[in-house]
């Protein structure tokens, strides 16, 4: 029998009640990182897989992100992937009456080596939420995959590389979760922070965003809709088990998606089947959506913002002649079952990447509270070519652009938690977009988004 969580009303100075100003630079708390907590399954199934492609631009041999020459493809069940950092409050004293809010965040990389859970903005935005009083987790995920050098073209290698992170998302927040049970049971971890596992968050950047957003809105079976296979190809379930597979310290059994309250996803997308193209809501259920603030810039060109044919994907062609080394792949998958393959015809759009603003225009339908950011010189990311873009009008440089970041995901998720819009400023859930930097207007209703 679980120990009841404690009532949020005994949180006082934290974001549960609204009393904090967490906008101001001035934060509330220091700060401590737990790192490399382990989420995988101490008896790890034999059908995970874990795969190192050469053909990856940035192929990882445990040592250096460049191809050596002699460097193979490898398919093993390593589980040195499955861990996350967690970064919490180190001078909050009430963890035991008032475990905190949780966020759980995914890192960008395109599902390539060499992207890793310390890289990049997402220490910083770590660092910012833990102090301004949430336990934010920076989650590594499996990654590896080779690109098709059509750039149109979306590889099997690229897909199977997104299913493997949408596994290891689901597994991590049930690990989260589990861990957080077993601490309240009897401090087997022994760790310096608790959560309150009712009042999470889930989001990430660019590919960690698509895990996220999949592991917080998509039920199974729209997952299975998402990632198809061609004609007598083996489904994806089969290629690589279950999306809830078994390689994780949380099991399957374990639900979460109600314990989501909120989501971010920063210049990122979903995932949407072309036949709901003109109504791409209909594609989500509504009660798997939750208020949701958005990041991204108008100029991505991984993501493209505008909604219309340059979010269209089309799969990697079969080949004519040669190997079907883009469109089918039988490498580190359950082989018994055949290999995946996709449809096969470049010339059709299969899937759509849908953006933020996709995203704001699904949420909006259902009258759910979403803020989005636009920044109008930004492309994919803060920075392009080295040249930092995304300044969203208030940052000099990548750094504050983060910590500006952090700044409104903290307020946001503040006023799902305290349920009291008002406490942080009038009208704080706008169906807006921020147009600064001379964005052609959508709505500018409030003074929030200006």
């Amino acid at each position: 029998m679980h120990k009841p969580v404690p009532p949020i009303s005994a949180c006082t100075n934290t974001p549960f009640n609204g009393s904090l100003n967490l906008a101001n630079p001035t934060v509330a708390y220091n700060y401590s990182v737990q790192q490399a907590v382990s989420y995988a399954n101490p008896n790890m199934p034999a059908t995970f897989g874990d795969v190192k492609y050469v053909g990856d631009d940035n192929y990882v041999d445990g040592s250096t992100c460049d191809v050596l020459p002699d460097a193979v493809d490898t398919c093993d069940n390593r589980i040195s992937n499955l861990v996350y950092d967690v970064y919490y409050p180190s001078n909050f004293n009430n963890y035991s009456t008032c475990p905190l809010p949780a966020v759980i965040l995914f890192h960008a990389g395109g599902f390539m080596e060499c992207s890793n859970y310390r890289s990049g903005g997402i220490t910083t935005i770590c660092a910012e939420l833990a102090k301004r009083g949430y336990v934010a987790f920076s989650v590594e995920y499996r990654t590896g995959r080779i690109k098709d050098p059509i750039a149109t073209n979306t590889s099997v290698q690229q897909q199977l590389a997104a299913y493997r992170a949408c596994q290891d998302a689901r597994g991590a927040i049930r690990s989260i979760i589990k861990r957080q049970d077993n601490e309240t049971t009897g401090d087997i971890w022994n760790d310096p922070y608790r959560i309150n596992k009712d009042y999470i968050f889930v989001g990430g950047m660019s590919a960690g965003g698509v895990a996220a957003m999949n592991a917080a809105w998509y039920s199974n079976s729209m997952v299975y809709d998402v990632f198809q296979g061609g004609t007598g190809s083996a489904a994806i379930q089969q290629a690589l088990t279950s999306i809830n597979a078994d390689f994780y310290y949380g099991e399957s059994t374990i639900t979460y998606q109600s314990n989501i309250k909120g989501t971010v996803s920063l210049w990122s997308a979903v995932n949407i089947p072309v036949y709901y193209d003109t109504h791409e809501y209909d594609f989500f259920n509504s009660s798997l959506l939750k208020p949701h603030i958005a990041f991204h810039g108008k100029k991505d060109d991984v993501f493209p913002y505008d909604d219309g044919s340059a979010q269209n994907v089309s799969f990697s062609p079969t080949p004519i002649s040669g190997p079907n080394i883009y469109n089918s792949e039988d490498f580190c998958i359950r082989t018994n079952n055949g290999p995946f393959t996709l449809e096969g015809n470049a010339g059709t759009v299969d899937l759509i990447n849908g953006s933020s603003l996709n995203m704001r225009n699904i949420l909006s339908h259902y009258g759910i509270a979403n803020e989005l950011y636009v920044d109008c010189d930004m492309k994919h990311g803060l920075s392009s070519g080295g040249q930092f873009l995304g300044d969203f009008g208030v940052a000099s440089n990548q750094n504050q652009a983060n910590i500006y970041i952090a700044q409104r995901i903290a307020t946001f998720f503040q006023a799902v938690l305290s349920g009291n819009q008002g406490s942080i400023g009038t009208n704080y859930f706008p169906n807006c977009e921020n147009t600064r930097n001379g964005c052609p207007a959508k709505t500018t209703s409030c003074t929030d988004c200006n």
